[in-house]
């Protein structure tokens, strides 16, 4: 489950449903996403909410992969891929500190 926001200029695209964007997670579509009202207690949580931002909970089906990509594609914008972990990423390294 991943909390986004995106702002974007063009006020045709400002929807993450619409057809022009896909976000997806090792390249798996989401099983859902929900825009976020301003009031949602969540989005105090997160650093930096802007008023002319969008925010959704998207949620994907879980994997069992302890590192993942969540990559957001659109023919406008295109292409941007977030790295994950569930474990402390220096786990993953095998470089001496």
């Amino acid at each position: 489950v991943f909390i986004v926001g995106f702002y974007i200029e063009d006020e045709t695209g400002r929807d993450l449903l619409a057809e022009d964007f896909t976000l997806t997670l090792n390249g798996t579509l989401p099983k859902s996403v929900k825009v976020l009202k301003r009031s949602d207690k969540r989005l105090k949580k997160i650093p930096l909410v802007t008023e002319w931002g969008d925010y959704f909970e998207v949620v994907f089906p879980h994997t069992q992969s302890t590192k993942f990509d969540l990559v957001f594609s659109s023919e406008m914008y295109g292409k941007k891929k977030l790295h994950f972990a569930k474990k402390a990423k220096y786990v993953f390294t095998k470089e001496a500190f």
